[in-house]
């Protein structure tokens, strides 16, 4: 019993040095690894960085004083400078798809900034259920709103707004259904959702 207890000492103590010294080499080897981390971080950092981008001539603009100076006008509006209430607001595609969709799911709120509309957005009328379709309308409407920014501008293609629309219309109508068949709280909807 004498002979256990000393080796259980022996073993623990040899295990605490073992503990220390690789804690020893840890610190000596401490700022390798920080500067190895900090310099990955940098390098993905620096991956994010635009370095070149391509003008409305079409002409690739290298370096970063060159890609600041690409003129920031909306490809569909070129008069228009491309902030984001020109975007989802005042751009004439963008218009369209908001009255065209507003005219099947009426919300009753202003399309022409971001301010107003989020301001619009904390007092939506209605009912529980009518409300939570009404966000699911407007997500689905920022959704494709900059979908079809993105392919104007990286497909040099138009998505035609009313089909946009319709798909718009379908996503919405196929996901508050499959909600509905799992809670029944949009029963009371479903018909001016189909309307």
């Amino acid at each position: 019993m004498e002979a256990r207890n000393h080796y259980i000492r022996i073993l623990s103590s040899s295990i605490d040095l073992i503990k220390q010294q690789s804690k020893a080499e840890w610190m000596g080897y401490g700022d390798d690894c920080t500067r190895f981390f900090f310099t990955r971080a940098k390098q993905r950092k620096l991956a994010a960085y635009v370095y070149s981008l391509e003008d409305a001539q079409g002409h690739t603009q290298y370096g970063f004083s060159a890609v600041a100076q690409i003129d920031e006008y909306c490809p569909a509006c070129p008069t228009e400078t491309e902030d984001q209430d020109h975007v989802f607001f005042r751009c004439g595609w963008a218009w369209v798809f908001w009255t065209s969709l507003l005219q099947w799911w009426p919300i009753p709120f202003p399309t022409q900034d971001l301010t107003s509309f989020n301001r619009a957005l904390k007092r939506l009328p209605g009912p529980r259920a009518e409300r939570r379709i009404s966000y699911t309308v407007i997500t689905a409407a920022i959704y494709q709103i900059w979908r079809a920014e993105n392919s104007r501008i990286f497909e040099h293609r138009e998505l035609p707004v009313h089909t946009v629309v319709a798909q718009t219309k379908g996503q919405i109508i196929q996901r508050i259904c499959f909600l509905n068949t799992k809670t029944g709280k949009y029963t009371a909807c479903m018909d001016k959702l189909y309307g």
